[in-house]
């Protein structure tokens, strides 16, 4: 009886490693699973778990772009150490980060483009344990639609 935690522990494990999402050598995802929000990657195409009304996200489902999708990563920038920034300069950052890298990463001006952008940024928490990027996501209008494909140069 002394050991008789191990195969909890075993299966808790199999579990785990069964519903993470998986990637191929190119790092791509080829697998639908469980993944962290901060592990998403330029072009993860991924939904939230817990719907879009939610102010924290930390575990995410991610999907391969040609499974319908909410949502897709196109850029990560990190912002400087210090104290955690107000919303203004979040709000500054995520303008100066996502809306040039769209473009380039849609081949479309956000402007006319049928896309809309949102952004991830670190919590307090987050932000205390090191977290200081800020993803920028492509999505339609409050992903009421899902994307199948990558927009990766879709000129949507």
């Amino acid at each position: 009886m002394r050991f008789a935690w191990v195969g909890i522990v075993a299966v808790v494990a199999v579990v785990g490693a069964l519903s993470a999402a998986s990637r191929d050598d190119s790092g791509a995802i080829v697998g639908a699973g469980a993944l962290q929000i901060v592990d998403v990657r330029v072009g993860d195409c991924f939904d939230l778990n817990d719907g879009f009304d939610i102010e924290e996200v930390g575990e995410i489902r991610a999907i391969p772009c040609d499974e319908p999708h909410a949502f897709e990563a196109y850029f990560l920038t990190e912002l400087a150490a210090g104290s955690y920034p107000s919303r203004s300069v979040f709000n500054t950052a995520v303008e100066a980060a996502c809306l040039p890298s769209f473009e380039t990463y849609v081949g479309r001006d956000y402007e006319t483009s049928e896309l809309y952008v949102t952004s991830f940024e670190p919590t307090p928490e987050g932000w205390h344990d090191g977290d200081r990027s800020i993803l920028c996501v492509l999505s339609t209008y409050e992903a009421a639609t899902p994307l199948t494909g990558s927009v990766r140069d879709s000129g949507r």
